[in-house]
């Protein structure tokens, strides 16, 4: 099923939990574990949709997240890899304020490049992104466990470092320039949404 068709059908069940007016305060308060997966429009949750872990509370609610998938970037394979841990909080029914802590990665065993001769230079990188998230979103707990999840909008910021090591051809400063890096970066995005189950 393409991304697009996800996102439809995610859409038009979030609309008919809004029409339905789940007690999600009521059900959060007597259930002890939400799982669910996640996909939306975030470098992250496009490329890898990672499983939530939730311990669900009346106003507050703490989960941990984790996934792990093979996904390709520009014709090269990369792992794509999410961890972290979040806190929600609630003042009402629904609406809630995500804050959260990600180890994000990318990782691959044949990344390629040039060199100062324009020859091709291999590399095997892998790229470990630290990720301090704030989002604000609705969720959704019906009685029958059903629960439906949105971040609507997620704010990232936090720093990135990749380690290089050459694995064929002739490394110089440029090729190793292009392949190592330490940067500050953005994993922002809109529209996570949660699909899963609380018991």
């Amino acid at each position: 099923m393409t991304l697009c068709k996800k996102l439809i059908i995610a859409v038009s069940t979030l609309l008919l939990a809004t029409s339905a007016s789940a007690d999600s305060k009521g059900s959060r308060k007597s259930n002890m574990l939400l799982i669910g997966k996640t996909l939306g429009i975030h470098p992250f949750y496009i490329l890898n949709q990672p499983y939530r872990f939730e311990l669900p509370g009346e106003s507050w609610s703490f989960g941990l997240e984790y996934g792990s998938s093979t996904a390709s970037i520009l014709s090269k394979s990369f792992t794509v890899s999410n961890q972290g841990l979040y806190a929600r909080w609630f003042p009402g029914n629904s609406f809630n304020i995500l804050v959260g802590y990600f180890n994000r990665g990318f990782a691959s065993d044949a990344w390629t490049t040039t060199n100062a001769s324009l020859a091709t230079v291999t590399y095997k990188v892998d790229t470990k992104i630290t990720d301090f998230s704030l989002s604000i979103g609705n969720q959704w707990i019906f009685d029958f466990g059903l629960t439906l999840g949105a971040d609507w909008l997620m704010l990232g910021s936090g720093s990135a470092t990749t380690t290089a090591t050459v694995t064929s051809g002739t490394e110089d400063t440029i090729s190793k320039a292009n392949a190592s890096s330490n940067t500050k970066v953005s994993t922002s995005g809109v529209v996570i949404f949660t699909l899963g189950y609380s018991f």
